[in-house]
């Protein structure tokens, strides 16, 4: 093999592989030049493999290699790490099952499990998968008593180090492939120059018992109202946001109130909530009660909008994950 030939080879190989680097679903990229490699890759291969002509595919080369070298000036790589934090009581049933296709789902991510001093077999199950793979990697919690899930997920919070964090609830109820569809849409709006932004999955609520539906919808009618949002299901579990934030979050609910907290906080500290569409498979035995958690819930909203509002510590400038300043 001639030397022009090997560089071609060599030519193809990098450029093809950069190309791949960019199109993975955990990368996000902001150059309008990507387009331009990846028509200069399919121009190059053609013209080596159809023509034939080692001058010709030199050329290329030089051209190739031109041009990748402009894209990649251009282009800001964000690798996207997703913490998401796994609150677990008494969930014997599913805690596995829910675990397990957490591991399917394709993302860069770090899973915290906190049980919440489950008196069923939740920690022995817990502990058993800890020494398998790949829940090896992930780190498990645990409450010496009961407090709340609100208190679990401060626990687990703070330990989060992704660029992103999420919650996802192990009774089944919600799909961990729908994760992606959140981390993209984040992903989507922030290349647009938007900053402070959170992404939260949008339930179809027409399943949930009557009270329990209705009861949704008047905390979410009551946060657009006192808030001035416009979304659609404040009490989801799938809430995607900046580290900074969640580690900034004061999270004084100790029970399900935890949810109208975090939308409240967000909302206060001047992000705007985009919504996703996912699944939603809401279980029998529910452990939140409309009528005990719905007025705990519909205070804090009072609380929060009528009390000092939440703002972001002056030392977080909250930007693109890989962007930290300090005020």
């Amino acid at each position: 093999m001639s030397s022009p030939e090997l560089y071609c080879i060599i030519g193809i190989g990098v450029l093809q592989g950069a190309w791949q680097l960019l199109s993975r679903k955990s990368v996000s990229f902001e150059s309008r030049y990507c387009r331009a490699i990846y028509e200069e890759i399919h121009l190059f291969v053609a013209t080596y493999h159809v023509i034939r002509l080692q001058r010709c595919a030199v050329i290329y080369f030089f051209v190739s290699t031109t041009m990748f070298a402009v894209c990649f000036r251009n282009v800001r790589f964000v690798f996207m790490r997703v913490s998401i934090v796994v609150p677990a009581y008494n969930e014997e049933k599913t805690v596995e099952l829910i675990l397990t296709k957490l591991a399917a789902t394709p993302l860069d991510m770090e899973v915290i499990v906190v049980d919440d001093a489950s008196t069923d077999r939740t920690w022995e199950i817990l502990q058993r998968l800890s020494q398998q793979e790949p829940f090896s990697r992930y780190r498990f919690l645990r409450h010496e008593r009961n407090q709340g899930k609100g208190v679990g997920l401060k626990t687990a919070f703070a330990h989060t180090t992704g660029e992103l964090v999420t919650v996802q609830d192990a009774d089944m109820e919600y799909d961990p492939q729908d994760l992606p569809a959140l981390v993209q849409k984040w992903e989507e709006v922030a290349q647009t120059g938007k900053k402070t932004i959170a992404v939260y999955g949008r339930r179809n609520l027409s399943q949930q018992k009557f009270t329990t539906r209705w009861g949704n919808r008047f905390l979410t009618a009551v946060t657009n109202l006192l808030y001035g949002s416009r979304i659609h299901d404040m009490e989801t579990c799938y809430k995607l946001m900046p580290r900074e934030i969640a580690h900034a979050l004061p999270m004084t609910g100790r029970r399900f109130e935890i949810e109208p907290e975090i939308t409240s906080c967000i909302l206060q500290a001047g992000y705007t909530i985009y919504e996703v569409p996912i699944s939603y498979t809401p279980r029998v035995e529910k452990k939140l009660s409309p009528w005990k958690d719905g007025w705990p819930a519909l205070a804090m909203l009072l609380s929060r909008r009528f009390s000092k509002p939440f703002r972001l510590p002056v030392t977080v400038t909250v930007a693109s994950p890989s962007e930290k300043a300090t005020v």
